[in-house]
């Protein structure tokens, strides 16, 4: 419900009304799939919980004691659904942004013309129905398995009791039960709704067209659209680069103690992140690109295949990446580690292997998606006219055409394998700790005297790929 409040008035306000410095709004709202939910929730309770920012501002100290005993509004279930949908938000606003795009402006005027105001609503519900209804199950399936942010909030969530029966207990039948009971009945709805929004003729008819429909808006009503997007992009995006930022350069000091600030502050934060984080950072980097790039050539060789697929296949297809987003994190670690056993492939086990393959088991049906739906966008008659030259329609036309989509897909996929923690708290191997894991851990035992910098670190392992992969999709998109 959050991501839906949040994602479609962003969308209407981007592409709909088309505020002044759209393109720089719709770049800002991918800021809170960048930021993991966690570091939103480290944010959170630095700035509103027992001795935060807020309340010490306000003149309320928190009695003595761990912060946990005190009675807070942060520590609530609404909280952890606020922080997951301002988080999470964007996966409703640009499949509804798609929509509205392609949504022809002959097709609403004609609507208005008919059944005046009540019908041009009628043609956009209709529109962003689809899009809509498959961005939120995304938002409640991703939402479903989440684990770090529930355990920072001490939330006591059914994946944590599948983390606890199998790590601790070692009851692989119960662990098994548990997250089966737990996300059966969003499975088949993920499920349904995947393959059915593919084979609803309105909502396809709804897709197509060229000319966008745009409703221009009043200047205060820009600046009122404005103010809501920032607002929408604070619990998710701001807030968490905003605590950061003042946990590097200021430090509140005892009284008669000095305490370097500022630069000095900022670099001796930032040489004890590096110092104690380091191999934590390089191991989640190469996680990170082996993920990506074993993702996406397999997501490519799959499309390439399916892309003259019917309608039903696709649904199947769509059917099954729902699936693999639902499932819970800790069930896809423990099936990982038992085949890997049964297997005997103890290289794996205790290396890297099994992380990369856990989050491919989790991730990479989201870039098949992805460039399933721009494959069956190329056009045939290049195809053939490359092959009746004599050259391979998939290395001449295809991956030209293609590569913005192929750079989006492994973005998402490194960015989402760096910054898991629910299926690699239950893989992990002995001694090859990642920097996510450590970053939550540091947060939930309370060591927050390194977590300004490791929080940091993070970001930016996160993000260094990003900009040379921004700059290689628009020379592709050019040469394309």
């Amino acid at each position: 419900i959050v991501a839906l409040l949040l994602g479609l008035p962003y969308a209407l306000a981007v592409e709909r009304w088309r505020v002044a410095g759209r393109r720089l709004l719709l770049v800002a709202g991918v800021t809170p799939l960048i930021v993991p939910p966690y570091l939103a929730t480290i944010a959170w309770r630095g700035v509103f919980g027992p001795g935060g920012r807020v309340p010490l501002l306000l003149g309320w100290r928190p009695p003595p004691g761990p912060s946990v005993t005190v009675p807070s509004l942060v520590y609530t279930v609404p909280t952890g659904a606020l922080l997951l949908g301002a988080c999470l938000f964007p996966l409703v606003l640009f499949p509804a942004w798609a929509a509205l795009r392609r949504l022809p402006a002959s097709q609403l005027e004609a609507a208005r013309l008919a059944r005046g105001l009540r019908g041009e609503r009628a043609l956009l519900a209709r529109a962003l129905l689809p899009a809509a209804c498959a961005g939120a199950l995304a938002v409640a399936a991703l939402a479903l398995v989440e684990f770090a942010l529930p355990q920072l909030l001490r939330i006591k969530v059914q994946s944590e009791q599948v983390y606890f029966a199998f790590q601790k207990e070692h009851d692989t039948a119960r662990a098994l039960l548990l997250a089966l009971r737990a996300s059966a009945p969003l499975l088949g709805a993920a499920a349904a709704c995947a393959g059915g929004i593919l084979l609803l003729p309105w909502g396809r008819r709804a897709l197509g067209g060229s000319a966008p429909a745009t409703r221009p808006l009043s200047r205060p009503a820009q600046v009122a659209a404005w103010l809501g997007c920032l607002l929408a992009l604070a619990p998710g995006a701001w807030l968490p680069l905003l605590d950061v930022a003042l946990r590097l350069i200021h430090r509140p000091a005892p009284p008669g103690a000095r305490v370097p600030q500022g630069l000095a502050r900022l670099r001796g934060v930032l040489e004890q992140a590096w110092t104690i984080g380091a191999p934590d950072a390089e191991r989640s980097v190469w996680v990170g690109v082996l993920t990506a790039t074993l993702g996406v050539a397999l997501a490519l060789g799959l499309a390439w295949w399916a892309r003259r697929a019917g309608a039903l296949t696709l649904a199947a297809g769509a059917a099954l990446a729902a699936l693999a987003v639902a499932t819970p994190a800790p069930l896809v670690g423990m099936l990982v580690l038992v085949g890997l056993t049964q297997l005997k492939a103890y290289a794996l086990l205790d290396g890297l292997g099994c992380l990369v393959l856990a989050h491919l088991l989790r991730f990479a049906p989201l870039a098949l998606v992805l460039i399933a739906v721009a494959a069956r966008g190329l056009r045939e008659e290049r195809l053939e006219a490359a092959r009746l030259a004599g050259r391979s329609p998939l290395l001449g036309v295809g991956l030209p055409q293609l590569a913005p989509t192929l750079l989006a897909a492994w973005a998402l996929l490194y960015v989402l394998a760096v910054t898991e923690y629910s299926a690699t708290a239950v893989v992990e191997p002995p001694g090859q700790q990642v920097l996510a894991l450590f970053v939550v851990n540091q947060a939930h035992y309370g060591e927050v005297s390194e977590l300004a910098g490791l929080c940091t670190l993070l970001l930016g392992v996160v993000l260094w790929p990003l900009p040379p992969l921004a700059g290689l999709a628009l020379w592709a998109r050019r040469r394309a």
